[in-house]
């Protein structure tokens, strides 16, 4: 009984990668998206300050981060933690321009 729900698991599971894999040749497809060339401009200078900016922090961040966790593998999104602290200043300048300022 047991190596027939064996036999029965095996092509189950061989089955479920077999579509899969069917699935994702069906997703590829040979034309290529090319950017459009009208899309593309030169950055400002405030842009360009912003791009370093952000890059500079995002190295620094996880040369901190590794400082900590030496020998591990350590994965963090740069832009994220910029985004949320970014959110976190525009809203503290929210509440200060409204007085709100002693409520955290």
């Amino acid at each position: 009984m047991s190596k027939v729900l064996s036999k029965t698991k095996s092509v189950g599971l061989n089955f479920a990668l077999l579509l899969c894999i069917c699935i994702g040749f069906m997703q590829c497809n040979t034309h290529s998206v090319s950017p459009d060339p009208k899309v593309s401009r030169e950055l400002t200078p405030a842009e360009r300050t912003l791009v370093q900016s952000d890059n500079k922090f995002g190295l620094k961040l996880f040369k901190e981060i590794i400082k900590e966790e030496k020998d591990k593998n350590v994965f963090i999104s740069p832009l994220s933690v910029s985004m949320a602290l970014g959110m976190t200043y525009q809203r503290r300048q929210w509440r200060n321009s409204r007085g709100d300022a002693k409520n955290p």
